[in-house]
């Protein structure tokens, strides 16, 4: 990883999300609280990667964290849109396949989210 910032593109997430399943892994685990910057860190890397998130879809995918921003996959003007609003990290861990540990809403129909929590996350 000798090309300038590809070590930090490649090993962002990766170390973090494997951090947090250890952190998690307990039954009495809490959300840890980042630092702004972190939480910009994770945004920004996952505004990068997003389309290769939820590439496969049933539905537009529409992402908000509060103070950051939002992202949207697809035509989320959709009456099958969903939305996953949360902060960067948890939309990180929720993203690569820990939704029943990551603190994200999920708001759509209920048809449109049934599809959603169906469909099978793959990185």
């Amino acid at each position: 990883m000798r090309l300038p910032g590809a070590d930090a593109a490649a090993n962002t997430f990766e170390h973090f999300v494997h951090h947090e399943d250890v952190r998690r892994a307990g039954a009495s685990w809490t959300v840890r609280e980042l630092a702004e910057a972190d939480q910009r860190n994770l945004w920004q890397h996952l505004t990068r990667r997003v389309r290769m998130y939820v590439r496969r879809s049933p539905v537009p995918v529409r992402l908000v964290a509060p103070d950051f921003g939002a992202i949207s996959v697809g035509n989320t003007d959709e009456a099958s849109a969903i939305t996953l609003t949360g902060p960067p990290a948890e939309l990180v861990l929720y993203l690569h396949g820990r939704r029943e540990q990551a603190e994200v809403d999920v708001e759509g129909t209920d048809e449109s989210v049934g599809r959603w929590r169906k469909h099978y996350l793959s990185v």
